[in-house]
């Protein structure tokens, strides 16, 4: 993307004794660098000591990490997080996990998205004389989760029957959903009578907080009894479920190109990520997506699910995802990334076709490239459209931070010289369609666009594969202003001529819509059924309180 719309964060959890927790956190974290570059942070539950280790910076994941500072972080359980600041500041105070003491122990917290009642939140917290270091939303999650509502502490049976990887806790809005034969686990400790444990309902905690709570998140929580992911009640937020199979013979990850042990050598552990992408990385099986509302517990005896709060008849995934977060290799309702941002220049190229030659580019060949890296789908579904060629015109130094880390214009404008380097004998004395997935400032795009004419380009036409960003986010996307948003109060021609393009086409929201959806009935995942695209809507899934 060559504008300056900033990821929200990547959370990543596993339950995994017999592994390397913090090192397979860390690559997942690799994985996910892209949802966000400021800061970073990887936390372990060691029960052994019954502690949380913990261990946060600022920067890249491969910045902050090191063999020296992994290999404290000893545990059983981990989580992990790649922070972009939307809400709070970009400094190491909100750098998550947060860690926070409760009377059954230590836990840990990383969130993806904004809370739209977090203010509300952090008032009732404030009242109740319960001290605020931060201000992010994590640290009021966290403070939430640790209060105990109803003294609950409850007694849990695990009974010795296919339904053992489901537990009967009825808490609240919260009631279990039993899960198909693929996500039971296979490593569920039998016995011959029903075993009697004692726990904390943490599912009773999350939900009390889910109940509360608005907005956006998506959350992975460190306990002492258990892994726990949740998502919001709309699905805004990504959140996918993964195992990994282990030999027990050895206590290797067992590649999916290999030929499997026998059945009783396979332990079957699981794990949580915000994209599909970092399951994979560490050799791990996709499952499925977290259901709007939904509570996933990890632990010993495998996945269970509860629902924490009644999902909303209408979802509202961020279609943001679609159209730029998400990596191209992941999946997301059941659909490859990558194949959908090329149906969405399908439909561009429908809508927008490039317009007549000028009499400079008369005769001129006519090329499309893409702005790297997550226009290039979109760009090649363009070119095939139209029967056109397809060339790689601009080069990324990938080393270089994505420009929109820089706080300020000035700084942005500088870092395109440094991420770009264009590709002069495939742009020279050639016409130009440069796909890109959205414009949010303009800044970016108009530097862009002159680095190609200054390669040699004849014409440059810039065809967006997303409708004009109209409208903030106040759920988890940096541009959360008006004034930050160059769609808000001018025309199509007008940013065309602020940009310095020869001509400009946007996909339509209801061509966005359409390619999006398209492939969600050949999936065989089960679909949210609904998006949130209030950014060029400004039609929002929830009420804007804080706001």
């Amino acid at each position: 993307m060559g504008e300056e719309a900033n990821e929200k964060c990547g959370v990543f959890g596993i339950y995994a004794p017999e592994l390397d927790v913090s090192r397979l956190a860390f690559f997942a974290l690799v994985a996910l660098q892209h949802r966000g570059q400021e800061s970073c942070g990887i936390a372990t539950y060691d029960k052994t000591l019954g502690s949380v280790h913990r261990e946060v910076g600022m920067g890249l994941v491969n910045q902050v990490f090191n063999e020296s500072n992994l290999k404290h972080l000893q545990g059983q359980t981990a989580i992990g997080h790649t922070r972009y600041s939307t809400a709070g500041k970009s400094t190491l105070e909100n750098a998550q996990p947060v860690v926070v003491q409760t009377i059954q122990g230590q836990i840990g917290v990383v969130q993806n998205g904004n809370l739209t009642t977090a203010q509300k939140l952090r008032k009732q917290l404030l009242s109740k004389g319960v001290g605020m270091f931060k201000d992010s939303d994590v640290e009021i999650i966290a403070q939430i989760l640790a209060a105990n509502p109803n003294n609950e502490s409850q007694t849990l049976y695990n009974s010795n029957n296919d339904n053992s990887n489901t537990q009967n806790n009825h808490t609240g809005n919260s009631h279990t959903q039993q899960e198909n034969n693929s996500e039971k686990s296979e490593n569920s400790h039998k016995s011959s009578s029903p075993q009697v444990s004692h726990r904390v309902n943490w599912e009773a905690r999350i939900s009390n907080f889910m109940n509360q709570a608005d907005g956006a998140y998506s959350l992975c929580i460190l306990t002492p009894d258990a892994l726990f992911g949740a998502r919001d009640f709309l699905g805004m937020r990504p959140l996918c479920i993964g195992k990994l199979s282990i030999n027990k013979l050895d206590g290797a990850v067992i590649p999916m190109i290999e030929e499997s042990p026998s059945p009783e050598n396979i332990i079957t552990r699981y794990m949580l990520a915000s994209e599909s992408c970092a399951i994979k990385t560490i050799g791990g099986t996709f499952l499925r997506d977290v259901r709007p509302g939904e509570i996933i517990r990890i632990d010993d005896s495998g996945l269970n699910s509860f629902v924490g709060r009644k999902p909303s008849p209408t979802a509202a995934l961020c279609v943001f995802e679609y159209v730029y977060f998400s990596r191209p290799d992941s999946l997301l309702e059941g659909q490859l990334i990558h194949r959908v941002r090329q149906r969405l220049g399908e439909q561009l190229a429908i809508e927008a076709p490039p317009p007549p030659a000028t009499p400079r580019g008369s005769g001129k060949e006519l090329c499309v490239i893409g702005v790297p890296d997550s226009s290039l789908p979109a760009a090649i579904g363009f070119a095939l459209k139209m029967g056109l060629p397809y060339m790689e015109g601009l080069c990324k130094n990938r080393y270089i931070h994505r420009t929109f880390i820089q706080p300020t214009d000035q700084l942005r404008k500088l870092g395109i010289s440094l991420k770009f380097n264009p590709l002069t004998e495939n742009i020279q004395g050639r016409r130009v369609i440069m796909v890109d997935d959205s414009i949010v400032r303009g800044n970016t795009i108009k530097n862009i666009i002159l680095l190609i004419r200054n390669a040699g380009a004849l014409e440059v036409h810039v065809r967006i594969s997303s409708p004009p960003i109209r409208h903030p986010c106040f759920m988890g996307i940096d541009m959360a202003t008006y004034d930050q948003l160059i769609g808000h109060n001018r025309t199509v021609e007008e940013i065309r001529e602020f940009i310095g393009a020869d001509s400009l086409g946007y996909l339509s929201h209801e061509g966005m819509m359409t390619a999006v959806k398209k492939g969600l009935s050949d999936s065989n995942s089960e679909p949210i059924g609904g998006h949130c695209s209030a950014c060029f809507s400004g039609i929002y899934p929830v009420a804007l309180d804080d706001w």
